[in-house]
């Protein structure tokens, strides 16, 4: 703070003199000692006028001695990891234990050939008799009753000049076709015997029986031809359906005769669609056939319009279709 008294005294000094000089210089001045005189004389009011006393600077207060830091405290050793504790030895994983030979699947045991809806005890080993009919007109089922012997319905032909025959394949053969002559026919019970070169597996298909089915108690056959189908009795069909390509065999069954349209020909509650006709129907215990599909039903829905060829009525005609007997 003295300095800065000193420096405005110097600066306030200096303009003083120049003031004071100056006139002295436009009138040709007065002497050397004047001047000094003069200038000692403002110095010394200046000096007067100061404010005094200067103010002094207040120390600042330390503590004796001055304190001394803290120095950091280091541990006299470094502390050690607790080491984790493995068993000794190591156990060693325990391995998969896999069978010296992988078990064989022992095989499910399946009829042959496996049958659509198969009950008991309608059961048979050899191929079935059921063939796929074709001709100009259309197309429909029939069944082989000998190796070189085919019946149907009369209207699935209709003397057609071109008649096919196709046996379905079968895990035993291949699908095979023969081309077919028509021997004879009944107009009115719609019944036709068709002669084939015989399959080349003929020998493995199980051709159905003629026998009617014995409904005596004791055992004997009757001669009613009523009775080869009775209202109620369970009737199986076989048939290859009626679609343009695919002929595999479907077996229908549970369904039962509903009744009578006259002595020759039953109803059934089978649901079959048009194109089955000349399907083979059997009764449910045994391979006896009893029946032939003569007109399936337009709607599903439209149960009992079955109606089927008794297989009395079947076997009655056989000697004279065989003759070539044709009315």
């Amino acid at each position: 703070m003295f300095k800065l008294v000193l420096d405005e005294f110097s600066m306030r000094f200096l303009s003083i003199t120049l003031l004071c000089l100056l006139p002295l210089a436009l009138a040709c001045g007065p002497s050397v000692e004047e001047m000094e005189r003069y200038v000692d004389d403002r110095m010394k009011h200046t000096i007067e006028g100061l404010p005094g006393p200067l103010p002094t600077v207040t120390p600042v207060s330390f503590p004796t001695p001055l304190p001394t830091a803290t120095p950091m405290a280091i541990p006299t050793s470094v502390p050690t990891v607790t080491p984790v504790s493995f068993p000794t030895p190591l156990p060693t994983a325990t391995p998969m234990v896999i069978p010296t030979s992988v078990p064989i699947a022992t095989p499910v045991s399946f009829p042959t050939p496996l049958p659509h809806i198969t009950p008991t005890p309608y059961r048979w080993t050899g191929l079935w008799p059921v063939v796929r009919i074709e001709t100009t007109g259309g197309r429909g089922n029939g069944f082989l009753i000998s190796p070189n012997e085919v019946l149907s319905a009369y209207h699935v032909v209709q003397n057609d000049s071109s008649i096919t025959v196709r046996i379905p394949s079968s895990n035993k053969s291949a699908e095979e076709e023969r081309e077919a002559t028509l021997v004879g026919f009944n107009i009115q019970d719609d019944i036709v015997l068709l002669t084939i070169n015989p399959f080349s597996f003929s020998s493995s298909i199980d051709y159905p029986k003629f026998s009617p089915i014995p409904y005596n108690a004791d055992g004997n056959d009757t001669t009613d031809c009523k009775k080869a189908v009775s209202n109620g009795d369970v009737v199986i069909v076989e048939t290859t359906g009626n679609h343009a390509t695919n002929n595999g065999v479907v077996r229908l069954w549970g369904k039962r005769s509903t009744g009578w349209v006259d002595g020759r020909r039953f109803l059934t509650d089978l649901d079959l669609a048009p194109g089955t006709s000349g399907s083979p129907i059997y009764n449910f215990a045994g391979r006896y056939l009893v029946g032939m599909v003569l007109a399936g039903s337009t709607l599903l829905s439209n149960r009992g319009s079955t109606i089927a060829l008794d297989g009395c009525i079947i076997k009655g005609r056989l000697s004279e279709l065989r003759s070539g007997v044709k009315n």
